[in-house]
């Protein structure tokens, strides 16, 4: 049975305490990152944006899809999209939200 997200907030937040408190304000950084990215991409939505070609080029290409997952990884917020290429097969593209250059 999943656990309600606050019940697991304060959890996480107890522990974090427990073992220093700027784990805590690192923790609490996170939520609040979450809750932004919520904010702006839910999971189920579809989406059209403009990323960057191989992730770093100066050259821009089209992503259109559907969110299956959006957390936080290492290097920031990230979604991950899946989408059907042009042979009808599915693919999963993790998209920074740093990248991302436009979204319609």
């Amino acid at each position: 049975m999943p656990v309600p997200l606050l019940v697991w907030l304060r959890q996480k937040a107890s522990q974090s305490l427990a073992r220093s408190p700027w784990n805590l304000v690192l923790f609490l950084w996170k939520v609040w990152v979450l809750k932004m990215v919520d904010s702006v991409f839910s999971v189920g939505q579809n989406v059209d944006v403009l990323y960057p070609k191989h992730g770093n080029r100066n050259i821009l290409r089209r992503v259109a899809g559907c969110i299956i997952d959006a957390a936080i990884g290492p290097n920031g917020p990230y979604v991950t999209v899946e989408s059907r290429s042009e042979n009808n097969a599915v693919e999963y593209r993790s998209l920074s939200l740093k990248k991302i250059v436009r979204m319609k």
